[in-house]
């Protein structure tokens, strides 16, 4: 009687049956279940390897469905450096399987196999392609120093603990797909040298990409970083949701020699793309950030596109942090809340913003994050250089209500970086003088309401002062209130408002003062009115 899974796996001959069930079917010593082998580990172990040397020859080694009592080391048992292609699907190991220093001439395949603990491939070459999908590991699946010349992909799999990619090599595409990971996922110092497309990816853990190498396009796509919280909430290990979960995403010193495409992805931690090394372009499309985002000492040699079909704040707690960034292109930025986006410390000028809804201060101006805390004069100085960019690049892009809200708050910093300076010489003084009066009339130039209201106040102050030279021409024990002396008072006034001669034949100091003012200040600040009232139309 043949076994019965030698044939459902379409081994090339069966293997003596050791074992028969209830039903009648026959199996075995690999593929009998655990608690009925004959031999012990060791002695299993070592049939294995007998199996794969008799179909060495062949190149290719079908193991599929075998049973794996305890820990399996392909390297050391049988002294095998280098073996044949591989075929592990539906296989069940109860111990680790290690593959470390093994040499594989040809592709692995491992399908819907279970793992009881660990999964090695330390130190290992694979010629071919490995592929992993519908496997179950209870343990974690380690890639360290490794050199793969195929293609890798992972699908359809549930890590019990970490991810490891230390140190490895991979030549080919690396593909990603609905994989479970419940501790950290690393890929650290590792070299890809061709397109990486991770999605669906869950992990609760950290993700660490430090120094690592992407010849090529790299693409995060489908996923949504969470909390370790959250992750046990989730029913099922491939969710309608394509969760990646992650504590914290860490890109530090990696290099994408590719475009880099992070699509559709909430990040619910910190994301370090600190002193990263983008070659081409990165692209962040609807994503969101809900802790601090940095890309400190991060050097873009291309552009910079965050594009979200929505509005999103970015980052909605935190900071969002371009410190020391280098960027070659431009970076455009829309349909983005940018309440927590920090200006300091890299070339705002290169930046655009499409549909950007600003921070607001408390008189509800527009404003830029941290500029309202400033105090210390290198900080004013830093926050009114930033707004002085920022008005140039609004005006550069013809957008009128940005470059309105941008030099009213440009005036406004080096209002208050004269008053911290104590204006200690004569022309600080007098500046900032001019600054407290252009604000109190106009609003530096941005605000027609008070443009009118100081218009009129002036007006009523020349009605003033033609009405306190009436009663000083005239006496104060002979003037008598008269609808010819209110009309006259009137008269006179409208023509000094009017820039018309008013007959003044005697200078007093009322008619001084209102002289001054309807020809000096009531111009000067129709002036100011105009231009505020021109800005307000404009926007």
């Amino acid at each position: 009687m043949p076994c019965c899974k030698c044939k459902d796996y379409g081994w090339e001959a069966s293997e003596p049956v050791v074992f028969t069930d209830s039903s009648g079917k026959g199996y075995c010593e690999f593929h009998s279940p655990l608690e009925n082998k004959t031999i012990n580990g060791n002695e299993f172990n070592t049939q294995v390897f007998l199996k794969i040397q008799k179909d060495k020859e062949s190149g290719h080694c079908k193991l599929t469905g075998i049973v794996y009592p305890k820990d399996i080391t392909f390297f050391e048992i049988g002294e095998i450096p280098e073996l044949p292609s591989l075929d592990l699907s539906s296989s069940v190991f109860h111990g680790d399987a290690d593959f470390s220093k093994c040499r594989f001439s040809g592709d692995v395949e491992i399908w819907s196999a279970k793992f009881k603990n660990k999964l090695y491939f330390k130190d290992a070459t694979v010629f071919g392609g490995l592929t992993i999908s519908d496997v179950e590991i209870d343990d974690s699946m380690e890639f360290s120093r490794s050199k793969f010349v195929g293609m890798v992909s992972l699908s359809m799999i549930s890590v019990g603990s970490s991810l490891v990619f230390y140190y490895s090599n991979l030549n080919s595409q690396f593909f990603i797909k609905d994989v479970a990971v419940k501790g950290d996922v690393s890929f650290v110092q590792s070299k890809f040298e061709d397109h990486v497309a991770i999605s669906g990816f869950h992990v609760s853990g950290k993700y660490n990409c430090f120094e690592a190498e992407f010849l090529k396009d790299f693409m995060l796509t489908d996923v949504v970083v969470m909390n370790l919280f959250e992750f046990f909430k989730l029913k099922q290990r491939n969710n309608s949701e394509n969760a990646t979960i992650l504590k914290e995403a860490n890109f530090k010193r990696a290099t994408f020699h590719g475009n880099v495409y992070i699509n559709s992805a909430v990040f619910r931690d910190n994301v370090y793309f600190v002193s990263t090394l983008f070659m081409s372009s990165v692209r962040f499309t609807s994503v969101r950030f809900f802790s601090n985002v940095q890309f400190d000492d991060a050097v873009i040699k291309q552009n910079l596109w965050i594009y979200n079909e929505k509005m999103t704040t970015f980052p909605e707690r935190g900071c969002v942090s371009f410190k020391n960034l280098a960027i070659g292109g431009e970076a455009r930025i829309s349909h983005t809340v940018l309440a927590n986006f920090s200006f300091f410390g890299y070339d705002i000028s290169r930046f655009k913003f499409d549909d950007c809804v600003w921070r607001t201060d408390k008189n509800g101006n527009f404003c830029i994050f941290g500029a309202e805390d400033g105090e210390a004069i290198d900080d004013l100085k830093k926050y009114e250089s930033v707004y002085r960019t920022l008005k140039k690049r609004a005006i550069d892009n013809h957008d009128e209500l940005m470059a309105s809200a941008w030099h009213y708050q440009e005036k406004s910093i080096a209002t208050k970086l004269l008053s911290e300076k104590q204006c200690k010489n004569l022309q600080d003084k007098l500046l900032w003088i001019f600054l407290c009066l252009y604000k109190k009339c106009s609003g530096y130039g941005e605000d027609p309401v008070k443009g009118i209201v100081v218009l009129m106040q002036l007006v009523g102050m020349i009605v003033i002062f033609v009405f306190g030279s009436y009663i000083y021409n005239v006496g104060m024990q002979s003037y008598e209130i008269s609808w010819s002396g209110i009309c006259s008072i009137f008269e006179t006034s409208l023509k000094l408002t009017l820039f018309m001669d008013a007959g003044i034949k005697r200078i007093d100091i009322f008619s001084a003062g209102a002289l001054i003012f309807s020809r000096v200040l009531l111009p000067i600040q129709a002036a100011l009115f105009a231009l505020s009232l021109r800005n307000k139309l404009r926007r």
